[in-house]
């Protein structure tokens, strides 16, 4: 016949046990998509934070949890900023590996696997028809007397990623797409950062978390 003690602590292990497994198995790991922030000291990018007076005037959006590649509109030529696009960014090289003091602050984001699939989709459609897409220099303007400046096939970096985050069901903010601007982001509920600081400190592939 089992003593007490025995029929105690197996009672107990399987009661454990069966606490673990069920918060194992309602835990639901959702894909994420990955927000960055960045600044250099660019003339554009000068002027840019002389008008917004934020810290970052520059995001783009990655959907690699090694974060090797971030998708925005900006210039496609390191040194001639008014021929810019749709664009794919690397961590510490093209225009952040020309401006060496770049700083960054990158942000991860939950989001169901349905939209996770819609956002890959969407970026990959601007990169096949990268060339049809070009910088939206208007809506620069626009922000600065707060009216809409639209045009076709023409974004900023904050207007192509406000509406990658719309047309996704992802988030949506409370203005036009064309008067979003980098600080903006930060207001989304459910943001994660992830790291913040000089670009060059932080190496692809890794997830520092404080």
């Amino acid at each position: 016949m089992n003593s007490p003690t025995t029929v105690f602590t197996t009672v107990l292990t399987w009661l454990f046990v069966t606490f673990i497994n069920s918060e194992f198995t309602e835990v639901e790991y959702l894909p994420k998509i990955y927000i960055m922030l960045a600044h250099t000291d660019s003339l554009v990018m000068k002027t840019i934070r002389f008008y917004t007076h934020a810290k970052y005037n520059h995001v783009s959006i990655c959907v690699d949890e090694r974060m090797e590649y971030f998708y925005s509109f900006g210039r496609r030529y390191i040194r001639f900023p008014l021929i810019g696009g749709f664009i794919r960014e690397e961590l510490n090289k093209g225009v952040y590996l020309y401006f060496k003091n770049a700083s960054c602050c990158i942000y991860s984001l939950d989001v169901s696997e349905e939209k996770y699939n819609v956002i890959v989709e969407l970026i990959k459609c601007y990169g096949n028809n990268r060339y049809k897409y070009h910088y939206n220099f208007a809506a620069l303007l626009g922000i600065m007397i707060n009216k809409p400046l639209k045009m076709k096939n023409r974004y900023t970096c904050s207007e192509f990623a406000a509406t990658l985050l719309s047309t996704a069901s992802i988030y949506t903010f409370n203005k036009d797409a064309s008067l979003v601007v980098p600080d903006n982001f930060k207001s989304i509920p459910g943001l994660s950062k992830l790291y913040e600081g000089p670009m060059v400190n932080f190496q692809t592939g890794t997830v520092l978390q404080f």
